[in-house]
């Protein structure tokens, strides 16, 4: 971050990798959503609310277990040490090996609270998920700090393609909900090839370092209690539209939680992507600067996310007719009320981030 010494040039480094996270979002959500309009008509509803409550699972164990791994390598001085990174990765393992055994734990008792026997073999598949991604280099966490957008943007873009073309041609030959979850897998497989092919300068050993565990999981206890509360607030929704109102209104839901998240994810990626170890950095070296930079970026992030989403509330329906068919026209009322939810999330996470950022996680 050299070049970020200047306040001229911090801010050039902003706008420069936001547009690229948000060009980069862009791309993934184009391809995604040409997958998602050729699927739809491939299948039926019912396989992507069946598709929704896998991925809750796998996002609730994900998110339920969060110790702040990326947060810490951004975040720690010690960042860019290589036992402080071989640890990291180490305990990513670790972790990805218990949340696949406790999928495959949770799945018949989940194929029973909803009634879908289909459930039961999905989620077992679908665990081994958690145990791929648990092996994902640690580059992702050096690119991250280093604010490599433009490497980052071409793996996510890479992911989504390999997904959606395995997606698309396992629902023409499948007709039904596995296509979606060979995608997804096909998707979790391109991004730790990258993850590993990509030369940073260093390569993953297993290590273990406890007092660097301490480390990490000192700083992330309170990420995981924030974390959890997070996942209750936001993805307890999908939970219960699915027990009470059966998965084919969850997958119609589905639709309007993908367009409405739209704008809120790329926010959350300029955010996150740009402004978290940018904050990490400053906080590290010129502490002094922080407040001012916080408010010059957070002002233009609200002045364009809100209007945009209330643009989004009042076109809703005319996007889900545009694009979808009947048996989805219910996600466009759906719509104009997530995106009141989305534009309360969107005044929150520079918040949260600054705060992670400064080392106060337990805030």
């Amino acid at each position: 971050m050299s070049d970020a010494k200047s306040g001229e040039g911090l801010r050039s480094l902003v706008l420069r990798n936001s547009v690229v996270e948000v060009l980069g979002y862009i791309g993934t959500q184009t391809i995604r959503l040409g997958g998602n309009l050729v699927t739809t008509r491939l299948l039926f509803p019912e396989a992507f609310g069946l598709m929704t409550i896998v991925n809750i699972v796998l996002m609730g164990l994900t998110v339920l277990s969060d110790v702040g791994i990326l947060q810490a390598v951004v975040q720690n001085e010690r960042g860019e040490d290589e036992e402080f990174l071989d640890t990291a990765w180490t305990l990513q393992i670790v972790r990805g090996g218990v949340l696949c055994l406790v999928a495959w734990a949770l799945a018949y008792p989940i194929s029973l609270f909803y009634g879908e026997p289909l459930l039961f073999p999905l989620l077992l598949v679908a665990g081994m998920q958690l145990l791929v991604a648990g092996f994902e280099s640690s580059s992702l966490f050096t690119l991250r700090r280093r604010i490599q957008s433009v490497h980052l943007a071409a793996i996510e873009i890479s992911v989504q393609a390999g997904s959606v073309i395995v997606s698309i041609v396992g629902a023409c030959l499948l007709q039904s909900v596995w296509a979606l979850l060979v995608g997804a897998i096909a998707g979790g497989l391109v991004r730790l090839v990258w993850s590993h092919v990509i030369d940073l300068g260093y390569r993953n050993h297993f290590r273990w370092d406890p007092e660097t565990r301490r480390e990490i999981m000192h700083f992330g206890r309170w990420i995981l209690g924030s974390s959890m509360a997070s996942f209750v607030a936001t993805q307890s929704d999908r939970l219960f539209i699915g027990r009470l109102l059966g998965v084919g209104t969850l997958g119609v839901y589905g639709i309007a939680l993908f367009v409405s998240e739209a704008i809120g994810a790329a926010v959350n990626r300029a955010i996150t992507g740009v402004l978290y170890p940018i904050f990490s950095q400053l906080h590290r070296d010129e502490p002094e600067r922080l407040a001012n930079e916080y408010y010059f970026h957070r002002l233009r992030i609200d002045a364009i996310a809100q209007p945009a989403l209330g643009v989004l509330a009042m076109v809703g329906d005319f996007v889900i007719m545009l694009l979808w068919d009947d048996r989805y026209i219910e996600a466009g009322w759906m719509l104009r009320i997530l995106c009141a939810r989305v534009a309360l999330t969107c005044l929150m996470l520079p918040c949260e981030v600054g705060l992670v950022a400064t080392g106060h996680p337990r805030f």
